[in-house]
């Protein structure tokens, strides 16, 4: 069977050694695999956040995506970032054997079997964990608190809260770290522009922005919807011109900020306000909100084509922030080890006790989720990670 017919075999996976670069091909043997085996170990002691761009921007990971449905695979990258963060780092060609192992999980789960996809995903990490210990049984006690504290450590203890964002905020985020008391633009102005949609009756056109934009930085411990919120971001901007409840009708794109389409969001624009300039005149006298006057629908559009040129031009791909968990007092989890975990789930009547059920524990119902943070994090423990782009998320 030849190398190709093994890659058409297993489905597509198979492809991070074949498009990483490790350098000159000439030797061959022993020097060979001496050669591959000292660049696979510097690219393993690099830092995390230079590891995750770098399989992010292969090809090998766009093609893995593209053997999952389009729905799930916003939420595959975000496993793949909880597992590098769980296996402090790795070698690509584990992480594609992860992925391509979860594969065939998340397409036979839907979203109500979250459980059951967590144990699953959870199973699989610990097989991982296993090789890279070189664990010959993981059923032992001294394995079980190998295994358990080595994805504690690295999760939870060394481990990261996300933040996910505009590439446009990246130059002021490595300079000042992840402030809350810190934006780059105008809340009067955010405020004014609420006040003409709402005097038309439109609630909420910045979404959560009066919340969101003051002194407050929303960071959060589960990877799933990192990617949505950081191609939507800012939030507000993008119920603006999309994704709102305002357009949500017939007609409207509510993905034409995450593409950057700027034609797709004009055309939202416009259509909207003509929508808000235009009605009965009838239901209007009996009580109806009033028309948008023109100088506010020109307000509005102005509003639309300043913004847009701040934060859909080319330095506004998404990304996202690996924010220390030791910088906001995060770093400690309520059990320290398996046998503690084992005690209080049968004294407690678990229906299973299991390592990879303490495992999900760990990553997931232990942890502290959403948070909001009032307090500014200095830059050197804030770690950016380049994202793909919407078109290669979501490649047909």
């Amino acid at each position: 069977m030849t190398e190709q017919d093994q890659s058409e075999k297993q489905g597509g996976f198979g492809q991070a050694a074949q498009y990483a670069e490790l350098g000159p091909a000439e030797p061959e043997g022993a020097e060979a695999g001496a050669v591959i085996d000292t660049e696979v170990e510097k690219r393993e002691a690099e830092p995390i956040e230079v590891q995750m761009s770098r399989v992010f921007d292969s090809e090998w990971f766009a093609e893995t995506l593209r053997l999952f449905p389009d729905d799930d695979r916003e939420r595959v990258l975000g496993c793949a970032v909880e597992y590098m963060v769980a296996m402090g780092g790795g070698d690509e060609a584990a992480l594609e054997g992860y992925l391509s192992q979860l594969q065939p999980v998340i397409v036979s789960l839907d979203y109500t079997s979250y459980d059951a996809f967590e144990h699953k995903k959870c199973e699989l990490l610990v097989d991982a964990v296993v090789t890279k210990l070189g664990l010959g049984d993981s059923e032992t006690d001294e394995s079980k608190e190998q295994i358990f504290g080595y994805v504690k450590d690295n999760f939870i203890t060394q481990g990261y809260y996300f933040h996910s964002f505009n590439g446009v905020f990246e130059e002021s985020i490595r300079e000042h770290g992840l402030d809350p008391h810190m934006r780059l633009w105008d809340k009067k102005e955010l405020k004014d522009i609420s006040d003409v949609c709402e005097r038309v009756g439109e609630v909420h056109p910045l979404g959560w922005a009066h919340l969101s934009s003051e002194g407050t930085i929303s960071v959060g411990d589960d990877a799933d919807n990192i990617y949505g919120y950081a191609a939507s971001s800012p939030e507000w901007f993008a119920q603006f011109v999309a994704d709102s409840h305002n357009m949500g009708g017939p007609g409207y794109d509510i993905k034409a900020y995450a593409r950057r389409d700027y034609a797709a969001a004009r055309d939202n624009m416009e259509r909207w306000i003509h929508e808000l300039s235009f009605r009965d005149e009838a239901a209007i006298a009996a009580g109806a909100y009033s028309n948008l006057s023109e100088a506010e629908s020109e307000r509005l559009m102005a509003f639309f084509e300043k913004h847009w040129l701040e934060l859909a031009g080319e330095k506004s791909g998404p990304k996202l922030a690996l924010l220390e968990r030791r910088a906001i007092g995060k770093d400690k989890t309520m059990i320290q080890s398996y046998a503690a975990y084992e005690e209080k789930a049968r004294k407690f009547g678990d229906s299973e006790v299991s390592l990879p059920r303490a495992i999900a524990l760990i990553m997931k119902e232990f942890g502290w989720h959403d948070i909001q943070l009032t307090k500014r994090v200095e830059p050197q423990y804030v770690h950016i990670v380049d994202l793909p782009d919407y078109t290669t998320m979501h490649a047909a």
